[in-house]
């Protein structure tokens, strides 16, 4: 499997921010407040977004948090940026493992 690394990712979803395309990606689910993980989510038309203003809470600095829209329920979602493990980009869409420095 290729790797990226997570600003080449970062990078390559803020291109896509303002299109019609959108990005796949995979990420481990975590609930703070139970301590639990949700499993690894995958969701497969995704946009970056702008963060809403009471979304974060001054504990958890949005610098750790990537908010996105999951394009195919058109729902505004977020999650923990060391927590995403796979993308993959238009137009082959080949999943890549992010990898960190």
């Amino acid at each position: 499997m290729n790797e990226i690394l997570f600003d080449e990712a970062f990078a390559k979803m803020k291109e896509l921010q303002h299109g019609d395309e959108t990005f796949e990606m995979h990420f481990f689910g975590l609930n703070r407040t139970r301590g639990e993980s949700g499993g690894l989510k995958k969701y497969f038309k995704c946009r970056l977004r702008p963060a809403l203003p009471k979304e974060f809470s001054e504990i958890i600095l949005s610098d750790t948090l990537l908010p996105f829209k999951d394009v195919d329920n058109d729902e505004n979602k977020h999650c923990y940026k060391r927590l995403i493990r796979f993308v993959a980009f238009p137009p082959e869409y080949e999943l890549l493992k992010i990898k960190r420095k």
